[in-house]
């Protein structure tokens, strides 16, 4: 799935200044696409040299149904975890190493 994209399809576009691919998925596939990338150092630095970045459909759909559509605001819509998925969530005290004596 992600390999034959990433590697194969789209490493036929050269990287430039200024692009950026987004993949799209269906949140049932979110924890496959983590296991794949979390397993493979070369699909790893296929995306990074790419500037791939991930967003899952609900996501997706949340940021288009914004006015004003910017660009600039798409960033905490993006990743396998987006930020806008975790606001209920309490940021935990000592997450920090430098914070803990």
């Amino acid at each position: 799935m992600l390999g034959e994209l990433i590697l194969r399809r789209h490493a036929r576009i050269p990287p430039a200044e200024g692009l950026v691919r987004i993949l799209v998925l269906a949140p049932e596939r979110a924890e496959l696409a983590r296991l794949k990338l979390e397993s493979s150092p070369v699909l790893r630095a296929a995306m990074e040299a790419g500037n791939w970045h991930v967003i899952l459909w609900p996501q997706l759909r949340a940021w288009l149904a914004r006015t004003p559509l910017e660009l600039g605001s798409l960033e905490p819509y993006l990743g396998l975890d987006p930020a806008v998925a975790r606001r209920g969530e309490q940021m935990g005290l000592f997450d920090r190493p430098e914070a803990v004596p």
